[in-house]
């Protein structure tokens, strides 16, 4: 009984969230959070074999040894990238027919937050590249 419920309301989602690609707007967006997640993902898989075992990612820490972690750790910022994305398109799709203003700017505030974290994990691969 209780899958039965979670698989009514997982379409229910899926479709709200399908919702969202007729609005150019917001459609608009998406096609933004998939190229930059194809950046981010391409440009990672083509250098990470060449990466040296530690790489600079923790900017806030004082300069040296403190600095740096496992390159395993670029793995999460396309990783952050796909989650963020599919919360928000989630979120976006179930409030869309009662918020539209609301909907689109979850979207492009989600633009944002992919360009940064693109734009972060890019400025590693070229400092370490």
């Amino acid at each position: 009984m209780m899958q039965k419920e979670f698989l009514l309301n997982l379409n229910r989602v899926r479709e709200q969230s399908g919702r969202i690609w007729g609005d150019g707007v917001s459609s608009l967006g998406i096609k933004v959070w998939l190229v930059l997640l194809g950046i981010t993902g391409v440009s990672l898989g083509w250098v990470y074999g060449r990466l040296p075992p530690e790489v600079p990612l923790w900017f806030s820490r004082p300069w040296g040894e403190m600095q740096l972690g496992l390159k395993g750790w670029l793995l999460v910022l396309p990783g952050s990238i796909l989650v963020i994305d599919i919360v928000a398109a989630t979120g976006a799709g179930l409030i869309y027919g009662r918020e539209k203003l609301l909907a689109r700017m979850v979207v492009w505030g989600t633009v944002v937050i992919d360009f940064l974290l693109s734009y972060a994990l890019i400025r590693i691969l070229l400092l370490v590249g």
